[in-house]
């Protein structure tokens, strides 16, 4: 429990991984196993993140490859291009999510006080990694870095911050984004460079929700929500703002993985697939990155907290609740369930699918919050979990909820079902 995320990563992206059952037998094959297992996970965790919801223990590679799809590689949705995206734009507009309340306009703090976010970008004639670049920035320029909007309500922050380059002839993708992007958006993209940015946020316990966005004018905007958990009247964000330029050679000829091999042995649609996934893992990798601080300041606008502190058994899931806190705002109500594992045997067949939810008035599961719908479990003693998760926002708290467990690829597998009380 106490392993930092940074050393999973390690773990995972270096470390010689067999896949299914070979044996590494040399350097060029360990390369080729490891690329195959980035790909594996990527594409597994990218798969649960857009059609199921999101569990992870802290501490496995359920969080690590969260991490490297959520804040490196900036796995993150493209939206509908349109104009002036905000906070409020990004839920209602570009996911249908209505959760927030309509008061949530009234938290919003636009054009906080923030720092830095320049990137200045110099020509170079040979990437750091040796690779010459496809397309090169030929004069010297800035990638701006700004945050548009900001909401800090003591258990969750929301950012969108706006990517401005300032030579006309760039145009910004995200890390997992496609020149399409902007064909598709009608803006025209002949003799533009791209170049590739991300943002890294400042997240507690590794967990954040993406989205991104192009306006009419060509502007990008990235969205980023995650929980964070602070009673300070305000609080101030490191983020840090990064570029890479386009560093594809276009001859596929990435590493020494076998190329023709895989060429031989794969569809041409799963080829495609492949080197472009090979190819984010390279831009992952830090070819040409540069990397700038961006320091943000936002105001702690508040929440209400409620709990329950009676104990909950819930049997056909061999476990106890110990208690239940909700601590909720305009923009979400953040959840944490604190659990005691008391049947092991029960317990242990149904774990990795367990999800705890909540039932409304009518009947209904209660719709995951502004904040990511993920739930994340933490071991806080030899038989006990904690999980959190967010859910929608309450025009007020209730006095009663059904709390449930069930399985998290099919909701109609209720394991158990109580009502309990907050105060």
């Amino acid at each position: 429990m106490n392993k930092k995320i940074s050393n999973i990563l390690d773990c995972i992206e270096y470390c010689p991984l067999p896949v299914r059952g070979e044996e590494v037998q040399s350097a060029e094959k360990t390369e080729k196993i490891v690329n195959l297992t980035m790909k594996k996970i990527y594409e597994e965790k990218a798969a649960q993140f857009s059609h199921a919801p999101w569990r992870a223990r802290r501490g496995s590679a359920y969080v690590a490859a969260a991490v490297i799809i959520t804040l490196l590689l900036g796995a993150v949705t493209a939206l509908a291009f349109t104009n002036n995206w905000g906070i409020v734009e990004f839920f209602r507009i570009g996911s249908g999510n209505s959760s927030v309340l309509p008061e949530a306009v009234d938290i919003i703090q636009p054009n906080p006080v923030q720092d830095g976010g320049i990137v200045d970008i110099v020509a170079s004639e040979q990437s750091q990694s040796g690779v010459k670049p496809a397309a090169q920035v030929e004069v010297s320029n800035q990638v701006i870095f700004s945050v548009r909007e900001a909401v800090f309500d003591s258990i969750s922050v929301y950012l969108v911050i706006e990517v401005q380059p300032t030579n006309p002839d760039c145009l910004v993708l995200a890390m997992d984004a496609e020149e399409t992007d902007y064909i598709n958006a009608g803006i025209d993209t002949g003799g533009k460079t791209f170049i590739h940015a991300y943002v890294r946020v400042p997240t507690q316990d590794g967990t954040a929700s993406g989205n991104y966005a192009i306006e009419h004018d060509g502007t990008f905007v990235f969205y980023w929500g995650f929980p964070y958990e602070d009673n300070s009247p305000e609080i101030t964000l490191e983020l840090i703002c990064g570029v890479l330029i386009d560093n594809a050679t276009g001859s596929g000829d990435i590493g020494s993985i076998d190329w023709e091999e895989l060429r031989a042995t794969m569809t041409s649609e799963e080829f495609d697939e492949f080197a472009r996934e090979i190819r984010r893992i390279e831009v992952n990798n830090q070819i040409d990155k540069i990397e700038s601080t961006l320091l943000v300041t936002v105001q702690n606008t508040g929440a209400t907290k409620v709990t329950n502190v009676e104990p909950i058994y819930m049997i056909g899931s061999g476990i106890r609740i110990d208690s239940v806190t909700l601590t909720g705002s305009e923009m979400s109500t953040r959840v944490k369930i604190e659990c005691t594992v008391i049947d092991e045997a029960v317990y242990g067949q149904i774990a990795d699918e367990l999800f705890f939810g909540f039932i409304d008035e009518n009947g209904e599961l209660i719709s995951g919050g502004s904040a990511g719908s993920g739930m994340t479990y933490f071991d806080i003693g030899l038989s006990q979990f904690l999980s959190e998760f967010s859910i929608r926002a309450f025009e007020k708290i209730p006095n009663t909820i059904t709390i449930q467990t069930y399985n998290m690829w099919d909701k109609s597998m209720v394991y158990d079902s109580q009502v309990i009380l907050l105060n």
